[in-house]
């Protein structure tokens, strides 16, 4: 299986301050939330369409996971309340699955638990979810010191995963997800990864619930490190975007 590493920016100026943001809204994502706020519940979207919140303050306002940035969110495993919900349908442009990407920056030292990026659904309704995980047994998206996992859950099938060794060092790193209608693939620090596991089908989004991010729908399962430049999109992304966004996050 092809190793990720961790890509390294080419030699050169330093982009100007906001180049990330500036990159990242030029990709014209459905939303994309900076996690800038210094306090406060809000989680502004950069869009305009889905802001979220915070289901309270703690964790907000820590040192960012970009160079240019401002601020970032820390979510705690222990504590359900860091978990934050979009309540719009922010992904009712790709139901069902046609093409679509999600990107993050992460930072976590934890190698035990499942640790949720992103949750579809309220109540018994989750079918979609994108998550950090130890091992290869539960249905979702992994992303461990050994594993990435993509997945479909409830009313759709399938499991995809790949090894991302370092993504639990403590460090921060940037991960792609995204499926073209045909092809899902994971990008790891800029570095798209080898992919294990079957193409999986079903809904991405029930219209009329709402997503979480940092954590699963009820308060188990919390992300546990901290997150930021969450953005969600409809179509895809070039590698050389992927890369390009990797790039401006170290610059």
């Amino acid at each position: 299986m092809f190793l990720a590493h961790r890509v390294k920016r080419a030699a050169g100026p330093s982009p100007a301050a906001g180049a990330f943001e500036s990159y990242m809204n030029s990709l014209s994502p459905l939303a994309y939330w900076r996690l800038d706020e210094a306090s406060g519940t809000s989680a502004a979207d950069e869009t305009g369409s889905h802001p979220a919140t915070h289901l309270s303050t703690t964790g907000v306002g820590v040192s960012p996971l970009i160079t240019d940035g401002g601020f970032a969110k820390n979510y705690i495993r222990t504590n359900g309340n860091t978990r934050t919900r979009v309540s719009s349908d922010v992904l009712t442009a790709v139901n069902p699955l046609p093409a679509y990407w999600f990107h993050f920056r992460v930072k976590t030292t934890n190698t035990t638990d499942q640790l949720f990026l992103w949750d579809r659904g309220d109540s018994g309704n989750s079918n979609y979810r994108i998550f950090l995980a130890a091992n290869r047994g539960d249905p979702g998206f992994f992303v461990l010191d050994s594993v990435c996992l993509f997945s479909n859950n409830g009313s759709g099938t399938g499991n995809l995963y790949a090894d991302c060794p370092g993504i639990t060092d403590g460090n921060a790193h940037s991960l792609v997800f995204q499926y073209d209608a045909t092809t899902p693939k994971i990008y790891f620090d800029g570095v798209e990864v080898t992919t294990t596991g079957s193409v999986f089908s079903g809904r991405l989004h029930v219209v009329g619930y709402g997503h979480w991010f940092g954590g699963l729908h009820n308060p188990a399962n919390m992300f546990d490190g901290v997150l930021d430049e969450v953005a969600v999109g409809s179509g895809t992304i070039t590698a050389s975007e992927v890369l390009d966004l990797h790039n401006l996050a170290i610059a």
